[in-house]
């Protein structure tokens, strides 16, 4: 499988992997210490290391907030196992009482 393996500051942080037919994400994100309009808000920077299982489940390795200067290092590896993720969510299934509900589950909407 691929993984990632994420260093911070060149110590290890997470070995994220999932099976074939599921998703990897990376993020790294900076939010702005002031909105669209000027007003202001909590300046945030983070990473998040996470997918998607299959089939649809939701997984987390890594989400910790960085600050300038901090080294967030991903190498793309080959490999059989990864961590096991700190977080596991399932979505809820739809309602089969509500009709629409199943329909857009589906993907009939």
């Amino acid at each position: 499988m691929i993984i990632f393996d994420v260093l911070l500051n060149g110590q290890p942080r997470c070995r994220a992997g999932v099976e074939r037919g599921g998703v990897l994400t990376a993020v790294l994100s900076w939010l702005s210490p002031e909105d669209s309009r000027g007003h202001p808000r909590r300046e945030e920077l983070w990473v998040r290391v996470g997918g998607i299982n299959h089939p649809d489940e939701q997984v987390e390795w890594l989400q910790d907030a960085l600050q300038v200067g901090d080294e967030v290092t991903i190498k793309i590896v080959q490999a059989d196992k990864a961590d096991e993720p700190r977080k596991r969510k399932r979505p809820p299934l739809p309602d089969p009482t509500r009709p629409a509900a199943l329909k857009t589950a589906k993907g009939s909407a």
